[in-house]
């Protein structure tokens, strides 16, 4: 965290860059650039040192609470069965992690929503949620995964590239705001169909979302 010295110590344009980033976290280098009257490059490189000396932090979103509350509510069924899955890992007797997949196109699954608790980091947990996730797609019938992430999220990229990823042309359909702050990465699945899936609704929502009736 800054404290008040360090935040002294950031000349007049840093302390643009912060007020503008804190207004909207999703605004785009160019869009900044352009508000600061400065070129991309600089720009760029101003963000990085901020993100890589810690003064900033994350880039946060603000939560519409209802639609948020919707989308949960709607795992179920974005996630289902057969065409995709909720998987969970546990430590300990407690829910630490989980990843979830659906149909992205015939043969092509997205990954979705990986997330590992603080009490989970440094077992692993990611490769293993990952791991089993894509023995569950080639199950299912699937051959390449793909998935997008925000660039700022370096330690989620690094585990991607670990188990196999590799980063894809952008969509030509992403808005210009987005294109700068995500990317894409995709994965071959090898799929060989010789294991009959034992992932079921109940062992994808018992314990996080409970029981389905």
């Amino acid at each position: 965290m800054t404290n008040s010295s360090e935040y002294d110590q950031l000349d007049d344009l840093d302390r643009m860059i912060l007020t503008e980033l804190s207004l909207d976290g999703r605004m785009s280098l160019t869009a900044l650039a352009k508000k600061l009257g400065i070129s991309k490059t600089p720009c760029s490189v101003r963000v990085g040192r901020l993100v890589s000396e810690g003064v900033i932090v994350g880039f946060r979103a603000v939560l519409d609470p209802i639609e948020y509350a919707r989308t949960l509510e709607n795992l179920p069924s974005i996630h289902a069965r057969p065409k995709g899955a909720i998987i969970l890992a546990s430590l300990d007797g407690d829910y630490v992690g989980c990843v979830m997949y659906q149909e992205m196109a015939p043969k092509l699954a997205e990954v979705k929503r990986l997330f590992v608790a603080e009490s989970g980091r440094g077992h692993g947990v990611g490769h293993i949620l990952l791991t089993e996730m894509f023995r569950h797609m080639k199950n299912d019938g699937y051959e390449r995964t793909q998935f997008s992430s925000a660039r700022f999220l370096t330690h989620a990229r690094d585990l991607y590239e670990k188990v196999g990823f590799e980063e894809i042309p952008l969509p030509q359909d992403i808005p210009d705001e987005l294109a700068e702050t995500v990317y894409f990465m995709e994965k071959a699945l090898n799929v060989t169909q010789n294991q009959s899936s034992t992932l079921t609704d109940n062992a994808v929502w018992d314990g996080i979302f409970g029981k389905r009736n």
